[in-house]
């Protein structure tokens, strides 16, 4: 990533977006590249992880919105740098939500796609593929728009439609370091155990109940390691 930081640098944009915000962790990442930014806006549709995003920081050139990604309430051409960290698969409009966020690019301006992918190479890696599909259910059946996560080549297939200029593409597979750390597997099993909680009194919780024993058993016997990660540049002619 540090390579690719020192790309983003060089980009020096006045006005970024952050699509789908979160928590905000993505933006926070991008305020420390970029501590001189006029304005940096996260919008999400969820008013509960705003308002977390709002607590966490307090930056008078950061702003958070309540906003449905599919229909951004911005003016055409409205940003430098639109960015979407791991995302991609939340959105129930996705070719919709990507047109509008290409809509309030700048000509010259930038799309920062972050996204994992589901065809990651190592075993640690898909016990990581495996609990995301879970969790994806779990938000469903919670009432939260989640999906499974893309292939690889269907990610780049997805960008290339946006007929932007491809700048850069990175590939993150980062390590197994870890993998089988008591630690981790148990944070890993706690978060799972309180997203799991959201399902009680649901139709669908024994069977993911189920489903989330076997996959405890595979955290202890294969391990855990974050899967591949897609990093696309692209340039709004």
């Amino acid at each position: 990533m540090a390579d690719f930081e020192t790309i983003l640098r060089d980009l020096a944009p006045s006005r970024i977006l952050d699509v789908a915000t979160g928590r905000g962790d993505c933006l926070r990442w991008l305020r420390e590249i970029y501590p001189e930014v006029e304005m940096i806006v996260g919008v999400d549709i969820d008013e509960s992880t705003i308002e977390h995003a709002r607590d966490s920081m307090n930056y008078k050139d950061v702003l958070f919105e309540v906003m449905d990604t599919s229909h951004l309430e911005f003016d055409d051409e409205s940003f430098d740098l639109v960015a979407v960290c791991f995302s991609l698969h939340h959105f129930s409009d996705l070719e919709k939500s990507l047109e509008e966020m290409v809509r309030v690019i700048k000509p010259g301006g930038w799309l920062l796609v972050i996204e994992m992918y589901r065809d990651s190479p190592r075993e640690t890696q898909q016990t990581h593929v495996l609990l995301h599909d879970w969790w994806a259910d779990i938000d469903q059946a919670a009432g939260k728009p989640h999906y499974q996560t893309f292939t690889r080549q269907r990610i780049l297939d997805i960008l290339d439609d946006l007929m932007l200029i491809e700048s850069q593409v990175f590939d993150n597979e980062g390590s197994d370091d870890g993998a089988l750390d008591p630690e981790r597997i148990a944070h890993i099993t706690e978060r799972c155990d309180m997203m799991l909680e959201k399902t009680k009194g649901t139709e669908r919780h024994d069977i993911l109940k189920k489903r989330g024993d076997e996959l405890y058993e595979r955290l202890r016997n294969v391990g855990y390691a974050p899967a591949s990660q897609l990093i696309a540049l692209l340039q709004k002619p």
